[in-house]
């Protein structure tokens, strides 16, 4: 039996203005983390439609464990976010129990 994977997303508020900065961060991310980290499957960065000052960043992981060493270094990569938002980013994690591809 495969193992199931597993997700991380963060709901930022950002500050008016600094969208460009926010998409600059995550650009960032991407670079220092080439090559993408052990167990890291994807990574989104989402603007929402009815709120241009809401973002979602989305991970997905091969397993529970990948997601876990990446919580270990969470708080490093949010304290570099915390000049760009309005509030606490609001972080979920869980296991993706169905996949729909096309």
């Amino acid at each position: 039996m495969a193992e199931s994977m597993y997700a991380s997303v963060t709901k930022l508020q950002v500050k008016s203005g600094e969208d460009r900065a926010v998409k600059q961060y995550f650009t960032q991310w991407e670079k220092e983390s080439d090559p993408i980290p052990h167990g890291v499957s994807s990574a989104y960065l989402i603007k929402a439609e009815n709120d241009p000052e809401t973002y979602y960043m989305v991970v997905t992981f091969e397993n529970q464990d990948a997601l876990q060493t990446y919580e270990q270094g969470r708080e490093q990569q949010l304290a570099k976010l915390q000049a760009l938002v309005t509030a606490q980013p609001e972080q979920h994690q869980g296991e993706i129990v169905s996949t729909i591809e096309g």
